[in-house]
């Protein structure tokens, strides 16, 4: 399952396992269980608060990131801030590359936290970016997509949404928005941080539909791409399209799998997507199916552990 959509917390109901000691999350409280909510409430000793950031440590975390502020500046960013990590990691990225003047307009311009959540910021790059469909898409993609993605697919995809735009085009408005992307030793691009892929997510939900299409529509173009073989089925699932998905997971897939030398755990996961689009078709004879193709693989995992 998605990780921004059904974080691993999720799967704790209750009390944990006797092997889970130690459960270390760094996301909202909402993305936990109710009963782990409560259990929190009732044991307040179990939550470790993290403090933010003081005056001398926000100078420290931007001088190690090369950004380097006079007094007042310093001041500035501490005040906007309000010394969260996260907040300090997008402030540092836009500045890094500003020149004095520029750095000086941005840090008036930009949001103050006070008492809100990150959220207000993201609320403030929204307004800024809103009116620009080609940076609309540009994020939808890539927090739907929740992976790497090279400059050429992105260009290939956001063509394919209607959107006239040139690579060049395309580069500058990344190199724009940079500060809240990560890029990969293969020059891929992601969303930094998992909060804002959320946010960007609830902004642009009117969109999903047809981006997943344009998704599904490489997917089936390039079928024997390595992107193609790891996210297919879960995008296919994620379109609600059961019976394509169900079609799609046959004896010649999983051969070809095998054949490819996909990754064990990437075959059991597609294969969770598939049992759980059997189930929704509510198509039985796909549920055995696959649930023996998944008997198979978990057999072959224990064979492999066990040499």
């Amino acid at each position: 399952q998605s990780t921004l959509t059904n974080p691993l917390t999720q799967i704790f109901s209750g009390t944990p396992p006797d092997n889970v000691l130690i459960i270390v999350t760094a996301r909202y409280e909402k993305a936990l269980p109710v009963e782990l909510i409560e259990l929190l409430a009732r044991e307040p000793d179990r939550r470790l608060s993290i403090n933010k950031f003081d005056e001398s440590q926000v100078a420290e975390f931007m001088r190690r990131r090369g950004v380097h502020l006079d007094d007042e500046s310093l001041a500035r960013v501490f005040t906007v801030s309000a010394g969260l990590p996260i907040y300090l990691q997008y402030l540092a990225g836009a500045l890094l590359r500003m020149t004095v003047p520029q750095r000086n307009a941005h840090l008036r311009s930009a949001p103050a936290l006070k008492g809100a959540d990150i959220d207000r910021f993201h609320r403030h790059l929204w307004q800024e970016w809103e009116g620009d469909t080609d940076v609309v898409y540009l994020l939808a993609i890539l927090a739907l997509r929740e992976e790497f993605t090279s400059s050429e697919l992105l260009l290939r995809l956001i063509r394919s949404l209607g959107c006239q735009i040139t690579l060049a085009t395309l580069t500058r408005k990344i190199d724009a928005i940079q500060f809240v992307l990560k890029v990969s030793e293969a020059r891929g691009l992601a969303i930094s941080h998992a909060s804002f892929a959320e946010f960007i997510l609830e902004q642009t939900r009117a969109l999903r539909s047809e981006i997943t299409q344009a998704i599904l529509a490489w997917y089936e173009a390039e079928p024997a791409s390595d992107e193609a073989w790891r996210h297919r089925f879960r995008h296919l699932l994620d379109a609600g399209e059961y019976r394509a998905l169900v079609h799609a997971c046959d004896e010649e897939w999983v051969n070809r799998a095998w054949e490819s030398f996909r990754p064990l755990a990437e075959v059991q996961r597609n294969l969770d997507h598939a049992w759980v689009a059997s189930i929704r078709a509510k198509d039985l004879l796909a549920f055995i199916r696959i649930a023996f193709l998944k008997q198979q693989a978990a057999l072959i995992d224990r064979n492999v552990e066990m040499t």
